[in-house]
């Protein structure tokens, strides 16, 4: 189960002296490590223990990817739990490594201690969203996340978006309403529709050779509108996902968005999407499940169109290959891969 949004868990309980299934949502007081990957969280007065075995997650990075990598942090120390939990201070923020952030927690509990194992910790550090238009704009190179860019937003006093560069929660990259990438260098946004979510800064960091306000530090930005104009890929064929929704034993349900290729104003070249949607979810040591029934619905002068693929399915995968075909069996036009919402069965859409 992914803890990026808390749900409502169905206490799991058996005989006296078993282990409970727990969910915490709340402020990370303190961490105590024993070495570089045990240790103990408080959060909301509960011991939390952590351990190798333990999923550190963002929005956007695990703690096992930076691993893997290799990613060291100011001190040159790969990001084990210790310093994923208590290392270097998100840009803006006083507090070491996620302390005094809020953290998600998915685990068990031990009813005759209290003491939680964890095996998900989640955390976005603080969620602050804003939704508006934008005000003003400045972006040097085409992701605008260059020393100095920023966006932002409701008016001359409204907030500024920078872009998270903490290699524990990077910045996404800036979309539009059909969540392809854009090329923003030069690009004036304003009277834009926007949606940011980061956290926002503690201490001044805007702008950077004079601080005098805080900022927005985000990992998601993403414009209300359809900006074909600024697509960063406008000669080829691409295929997003909004959502996946599964269903164990139900339904899968997959809608996004397919594009043309277009010119420099961002008006298509070729004529109306049309095609075939096809969601494949593989399952090691077993057939995989396939679902071939959406097609694109045209709009926004033939560059884009919308897609709604829905299918019954035996068992959910933790992710689904989309593909956008010429027709039933045809070649791949666009592909993505993209997770998955896991749904109980009263959550489904009719």
């Amino acid at each position: 189960m992914a803890a990026a949004s808390a749900v409502a868990l169905t206490g799991v309980f058996a005989a006296a002296n078993a282990q409970v299934v727990v969910e915490l949502e709340g402020p990370l007081n303190s961490y105590v490590a024993a070495d570089g990957f045990n240790g103990t969280m408080t959060v909301m007065n509960t011991k939390v223990v952590v351990s190798p075995d333990t999923a550190f997650v963002t929005p956007t990075k695990t703690r096992d990817e930076l691993f893997a990598s290799n990613a060291r942090n100011s001190a040159g120390a790969r990001y084990n739990v210790t310093n994923w939990i208590r290392g270097d201070s998100y840009y803006g923020r006083n507090p070491k490594g996620v302390l005094g952030a809020t953290v998600i927690v998915t685990g068990v509990v031990d009813p005759a201690t209290g003491v939680v194992t964890a095996q998900e910790v989640f955390t976005d550090v603080a969620e602050n969203v804003v939704l508006g238009v934008v005000s003003e704009t400045k972006c040097t190179n085409a992701e605008c996340n260059n020393e100095g860019d920023f966006i932002r937003g409701n008016g001359p006093t409204g907030p500024v978006f920078i872009p998270n560069k903490d290699p524990r929660l990077p910045a996404n990259a800036i979309v539009d309403a059909g969540l392809f990438e854009l090329n923003l260098q030069g690009a004036n946004l304003n009277g834009a529709l926007f949606g940011g979510e980061g956290y926002f800064s503690q201490t001044p960091i805007h702008p950077v050779d004079a601080p005098a306000e805080q900022a927005v530090v985000y990992w998601a930005f993403e414009l209300g509108d359809i900006r074909a104009d600024l697509l960063k890929n406008k000669g080829i064929r691409e295929i997003s996902v909004l959502r996946i929704r599964c269903d164990v034993g139900d339904r899968l349900e997959v809608r996004g968005w397919v594009h043309q290729p277009v010119n420099a104003a961002g008006i298509s070249t070729a004529s109306a999407a049309t095609g075939t949607i096809r969601a494949i979810m593989r399952f090691p040591g077993a057939t995989d499940i396939t679902v071939t029934n959406g097609a694109p619905v045209a709009e926004a002068n033939n560059a884009y169109a919308n897609y709604r693929l829905r299918g019954d399915v035996a068992n959910c995968a933790d992710e689904v290959e989309v593909q956008w075909l010429t027709g039933p069996g045809g070649a791949v036009l666009a592909s993505t891969i993209a997770p998955v919402d896991r749904l109980r069965g009263d959550e489904a859409d009719d």
